[in-house]
């Protein structure tokens, strides 16, 4: 009897991937529009502002695809906010997107074409309002705006004046004398000075070792004032001294 040979028949296995491959694409589709949508919106860093206010400013929608969620366009659309500023977008699968902000403050204004420019300690532009309010913020003197947006840096053409002004503002802040400044003018880099609310003027000099510089102001106006002495010029430009002159 003559043998009989059986051979089993090969699949076709490139056949079988794509197959299997389309099957995949298929089943994600079908997942990710019940799956991969946006369902919550968490905002962190804020206190002022609600979830809500934030979670509208971004123009995320719930029920959106999340892959559909563009980190560019939410970042532009903070971009004229001057209260909040975008720190971070993050998206955590398979519904939420989190996103971090900070909430400015106002440090000072700026005096410009009639209006008063609101800024932060980074001179970022809060506000821009039609007359200067009187509740106790320095008045920035001195600095030449060439352009402004509010959400957007002050411009200066003045190379290194908007940073002078945002180190001057922070250490004042830091020491807690942003009370008892009226002015701080920036005209001349080299020598930059304050103006105390009793008419005192400090000359700070440049912008190096502000921290040092005003804590002596702070020392020596207070024993100054015990004395009853509150106007002159107080010279503490050397970072290392006061000087007091009538």
């Amino acid at each position: 009897m003559a043998a009989r040979r059986f051979h089993q028949k090969r699949k076709n296995r490139p056949a079988a991937i794509v197959l299997a491959l389309v099957a995949a694409v298929v089943l994600a589709l079908l997942l990710g529009g019940r799956v991969f949508i946006v369902r919550r919106i968490s905002v962190q860093g804020n206190q002022l502002f609600t979830d809500r206010a934030i979670a509208d400013q971004s123009g995320i929608d719930l029920g959106q695809s999340i892959f559909s969620v563009d980190q560019d366009a939410i970042y532009s659309a903070f971009a004229g906010n001057g209260d909040i500023a975008l720190e971070g977008v993050a998206v955590h699968w398979p519904d939420t997107v989190e996103l971090t902000v900070r909430e400015r403050q106002g440090r000072a204004y700026i005096s410009y074409l009639g209006t008063a420019l609101l800024v932060d300690q980074d001179m970022v532009i809060m506000r821009q309002l039609s007359d200067l309010p009187a509740d106790g913020m320095p008045v920035i003197t001195g600095v030449t705006v060439t352009g402004c947006a509010v959400g957007q840096t002050v411009i200066s053409n003045v190379a290194g004046q908007i940073q002078a002004a945002s180190r001057v503002l922070q250490a004042l802040w830091n020491c807690g004398l942003q009370q008892q400044v009226s002015e701080l003018n920036l005209a001349d880099l080299d020598n930059l000075y304050l103006i105390t609310n009793s008419g005192m003027m400090v000359v700070l000099g440049d912008e190096s070792a502000m921290a040092d510089k005003l804590t002596w102001m702070q020392a020596v106006t207070q024993q100054l004032a015990a004395e009853g002495v509150t106007t002159g010029s107080l010279d503490v430009s050397s970072g290392t001294s006061a000087i007091y002159a009538p």
